[in-house]
């Protein structure tokens, strides 16, 4: 129902998608409607940075992804580039810098090579040839970017261009003669 609004609807209901998205106590919803905006594709910088203090602040990792999302989607390519490095340097929330790349792709040209030259060449490399569909990037592959349940939940999002997390072996158990 988000993504109807949010492709369909009128400037008032994104605005509206966002202002929900930016709300606090529902995360699900908060990050829902974030996506939804993510997934329109709808430009607009002034609702786009509306994201950018939440993102650099301890908001839910899903609703901050979501917002990264959309914020290199739909956002203002400067402000975006502004945002990313402010997210690099930011140790806890560095990891946010993978969805705002994954947006990226979708929004500016050029933006989402800028935002990639951010990176560690290692994780650079491995994130555009996952998402240019060649190979899928290790899970460890992020590891050096901030918090790992923000690490998680980042790979958890784009889990399709990261590889499955291993299964546990089942034990085998010896007959006792």
């Amino acid at each position: 129902m988000l993504v109807a609004v949010a492709k369909q609807g009128d400037v008032a209901g994104r605005d509206r998608l966002a202002d929900i998205a930016l709300e606090i106590g529902r995360p699900g919803l908060h990050a829902a409607a974030a996506e939804a905006l993510f997934l329109a594709g709808d430009r607009s910088p002034n609702r786009a940075a509306r994201f950018e203090q939440h993102l650099l602040s301890g908001r839910a990792p899903n609703v901050a992804i979501g917002m990264a999302l959309a914020v290199g989607a739909t956002g203002d390519k400067t402000a975006a580039l502004t945002l990313a490095r402010s997210l690099y340097m930011n140790q806890d929330r560095s990891a946010l810098v993978v969805p705002l790349l994954f947006g990226a792709v979708f929004g500016e040209d050029g933006l989402d090579d800028e935002i990639a030259a951010l990176l560690p060449d290692k994780i650079r490399d491995g994130l555009v040839l996952a998402f240019n569909g060649d190979t899928l990037a290790p899970r460890t592959l992020l590891d050096p970017l901030g918090d790992f349940r923000l690490r998680g939940a980042v790979i958890d999002r784009l889990r399709k261009f990261f590889e499955s997390k291993p299964k546990d072996p089942m034990p085998v158990f010896k007959k006792m003669s």
